[in-house]
């Protein structure tokens, strides 16, 4: 129980009129055109955690993988994606603690890599909203790569953000943020969804992202009452920042446990335009 899966759809349009069903990626799925190779889960790996479309390219989080430590996480990336029926998909590489890109670093124990993923013009953003720093518990950080393009062989760990550190101005980090939450990556723009802060939830917003991120830099935080136009009062526990999705000007946030019309734990998805 709990391996996962990812449903794998093509005939999107331009309004899903003909959308269908091509393939169930789960443990033992035969992947590649001649169905040569496949790929195996364990109990509890939460497969489908998180998932990132982009041209060829397929990610893939699996934030209780155990591999590398127990919970630590990982991120499968896939290759071939761009098929009308995905028949050409195969791995390309496993992201783990200290493998599967150039530099990877260390991924601490319980740190739910791979929470969030995002993907875009080469480049990659990991999310791990359960990583400890010291003895602060789940502050949560976002593992940035470079070299995400064509086949994923080039893909190269640039660096970590978390509180106060891997981003120009990025602010202090509380215990419990849960930094990562989720992750939305489109041109120079990088958004952080931090799910626990001030016990509603906030989004970061970073710019200057460039080729490598060695330029990010830490604009603001939409929160309750704050780092919007119009941003209306959030409660605690709303889960302000589980979910982003940031496309051009426009930015949309989900809010998972927002009493919305009165309605418990309803849920709301917040949208933004610059």
């Amino acid at each position: 129980p709990g391996r996962g899966a990812v449903y794998l759809f093509s005939g999107v349009g331009a309004n899903f009129s003909s959308l269908t069903l091509q393939k169930e990626l789960a443990s033992g799925s035969v992947l590649g055109a001649s169905g040569s190779s496949a790929f195996n889960l364990k109990d509890g790996d939460q497969f489908g955690t998180s998932v990132a479309l982009e041209g060829d390219l397929l990610a893939i989080g699996a934030r209780h993988d155990g591999t590398a430590g127990k919970d630590s996480g990982a991120v499968y990336l896939f290759k071939g994606a761009s098929g009308e029926d995905f028949g050409g998909l195969t791995l390309a590489s496993k992201l783990l603690s200290n493998q599967g890109a150039l530099n990877m670093t260390d991924v601490p124990e319980g740190s739910g890599f791979g929470t969030s993923v995002a993907l875009n013009e080469g480049r990659l953003a990991v999310g791990a909203e359960l990583e400890s720093i010291g003895s602060s518990k789940e502050q949560g950080a976002v593992y940035l790569f470079s070299g995400a393009d064509a086949d994923f062989s080039g893909v190269t760990w640039e660096g970590k953000m978390t509180s106060a550190t891997g981003a120009e101005n990025m602010p202090t980090v509380a215990a419990g943020d849960h930094l990562g939450s989720s992750v939305g990556l489109d041109g120079d723009k990088l958004v952080v969804g931090a799910r626990s802060d001030n016990t509603s939830g906030a989004v970061h917003m970073f710019t200057n992202a460039g080729t490598d991120f060695s330029g990010l830099s830490w604009k603001g935080k939409i929160g309750s009452n704050a780092g919007a136009l119009g941003m209306t009062g959030l409660s605690a526990n709303d889960n302000f920042g589980i979910a982003v999705a940031l496309n051009g000007d426009q930015l949309a946030v989900g809010a998972t446990q927002d009493d919305a019309s009165g309605v418990i734990n309803s849920g709301a998805v917040h949208l933004f335009t610059n």
